[in-house]
């Protein structure tokens, strides 16, 4: 999920923190017996924008969505 090294620490701290909230709020929502919400966590590839390289006329780099 995280993407070291280059990006960040705080970045990656985050992504990781995003990730672990989903997972223990699943776990708790699975346990209650009268809940009907189910959680996931999505996470998306390679995206290929302006942020990761494409202004700067970085070419398309192989399965990076866009």
């Amino acid at each position: 999920i995280t993407t070291p090294p280059g990006s960040g620490a705080a970045y990656n701290v985050s992504k990781a923190a995003v990730k672990t909230y989903t997972e223990q709020l699943a776990h708790e929502l699975r346990q209650d017996k009268n809940s009907q919400i189910d959680v996931k966590l999505l996470i998306p590839g390679w995206v290929h924008t302006g942020l990761t390289g494409a202004k700067d006329g970085k070419p398309k780099p192989d399965g990076a969505w866009s």
